[in-house]
């Protein structure tokens, strides 16, 4: 720790004065157009309920009912997409049955494309060129994986909207003087807590807020007690947001349910739903109560995930080669001879996945061993490593079942990690801002777009498994000709 505090120490974020507004870059908006795209394109197909959609449109079918269920994840993704389900008239009983909801998909696409402009927000935060920016976000953009968690009713694309925006608003903070920046540390606060009440891994951004905010308050010695309140807002804002959420979904869940287990629900919390037999009108049940018999419950749950087996789970350390894709969906229409049903996979681009790494390594060495090419960039490519580090290490202890999705949160870390390595190395993150495609040599210019070309033919190519296109049973097979996973 304290040698990534002494790297991060040699340097700070680059200024840019010839840098335009964000609005003003055609590059960032036509880039928010390809992820908006990407993201959108036949949203509502398949019509049919989807992997992971089975739970959480039952689980948000349950605050229209007001009975209780147990989730091991904490309650605002639910609770949005039974908001969702509210404005577009959903019934609750294709929510409860569950049946296809595909509309309640618009709200993931829409925070996978906010994501992408996030990416591109950050980057240029940190001090890298447009080029730079523009690379990062595109891999992001096109990336199969990240295109298909976000089409789709699950967790991940909101945890990480939320968790990026919040260190979108610290690192906007930090760059602001005056009393204006505090309203930005306050939105950085309440976008962290939105991610941790999504799931605890969207703490990590909070995570590296806060070692940015050390590393800050340790370089600087003006104001240093007046700076201390930055990570106590921070952290406090997190918590309220957190018991706020718990909180409305304490006061919608009113009814017991068929079948509560008596080991994670307790006689005093029992006692105060209504249809349970154990249920009694005069029964006070403080909230801290219930918040301790539910993370009790989501302790327990985590335990009983230990030691298990299922076909789509793997391995932490599989996740970076993208060795085990987990099938998503498979259409039980009647296919002709030779000719494989549309099937849905959470398959990555591999130009973007694999190219990760070797960045990762480039960075590595940027930072280790070439010093004085990476001197103006060391905080930046710190920040980033730091990333991807705090959202893929803290996987490695764990032992109960876990899935490549735990991997796409620091897979867009990676993606800017290598972005910002390339950058560095090749001249491109040290171009003006003023004329961002004027690159240093012509050899430099044809490498960057090979590099983009190769994106986008690699997601091209992996899009029928992103968007569930049907395919001859001989072209499959021939788009496995890398992995050819057991799913």
């Amino acid at each position: 720790m304290l040698r990534y505090f002494r790297i991060m120490a040699s340097a700070t974020t680059p200024a840019r004065p010839d840098s335009p507004r964000l609005f003003g870059r055609s590059e960032f908006l036509l880039l928010v157009a390809i992820g908006a795209l990407v993201r959108f394109w036949r949203l509502f197909t398949p019509d049919a309920v989807v992997f992971d959609e089975f739970h959480y449109l039952r689980y948000s079918g349950h605050y229209f009912t007001h009975r209780y269920y147990f989730d091991l994840h904490p309650p605002l993704a639910k609770l949005l997409y039974a908001g969702m389900a509210k404005l577009f008239s959903v019934p609750p009983g294709v929510l409860l049955h569950p049946s296809p909801a595909p509309v309640l998909r618009i709200l993931p696409a829409l925070c996978g494309t906010i994501t992408v402009a996030l990416v591109y927000i950050i980057l240029t935060q940190l001090g890298a060129s447009r080029a730079v920016a523009a690379l990062g976000t595109f891999a992001v953009a096109l990336d199969n994986a990240l295109v298909a968690d976000s089409r789709l009713i699950l967790l991940e694309p909101l945890m990480i909207c939320f968790a990026l925006t919040g260190v979108a608003c610290f690192f906007a903070a930090r760059a602001r003087p005056g009393a204006s920046r505090w309203w930005l540390y306050a939105a950085s606060g309440l976008a962290s807590g939105c991610a941790a009440s999504v799931k605890w891994t969207g703490l990590s951004g909070l995570g590296l807020i806060l070692c940015v905010w050390l590393y800050d308050w340790i370089r600087e010695r003006a104001q240093r007690w007046l700076r201390l309140l930055i990570p106590v807002m921070l952290v406090a804002l997190t918590v309220a947001v957190y018991l706020v959420v718990f909180a409305i979904h304490f006061s919608l869940l009113t009814r017991a349910s068929e079948g509560v287990d008596d080991n994670f629900v307790s006689l005093q919390y029992r006692e105060t739903l209504r249809d349970d037999p154990s249920y009694s009108p005069s029964a006070q049940v403080s909230f801290l109560k219930k918040l301790e018999d539910t993370h009790h419950a989501i302790n327990l749950g985590n335990r009983e995930l230990e030691g298990l087996t299922h076909p789509s789970a793997s391995p932490w350390y599989t996740w970076p080669i993208m060795k085990h894709p987990i099938g998503l969906w498979l259409s039980d229409a009647k296919q002709s001879p030779g000719r494989q049903a549309p099937f849905m996979i959470l398959l990555g681009n591999p130009i973007v996945w694999w190219g990760g790494l070797v960045g990762l390594g480039l960075a590595i060495l940027l930072l280790a061993w070439w010093r004085e090419r990476a001197r103006p960039f060391r905080f930046a490519l710190a920040v980033l490593v730091g990333g991807y580090a705090i959202n893929y290490l803290p996987f490695m202890p764990i032992t109960r079942l876990m899935y490549l999705y735990h991997y796409l949160f620091a897979l867009i870390w990676i993606s800017m990690v290598a972005a910002f390595a390339s950058g560095v190395l090749t001249g491109w993150a040290q171009m003006s801002d003023s004329a961002p495609w004027r690159f240093p040599s012509r050899r430099s210019r044809a490498l960057y777009l090979t590099l983009a070309a190769l994106i986008v033919v690699g997601f091209v190519y992996f899009s029928p498994f992103t968007y569930g296109f049907g395919l001859s049973s001989r072209s499959y097979d021939q788009h496995f000709w890398v992995l050819h996973p057991d799913l």
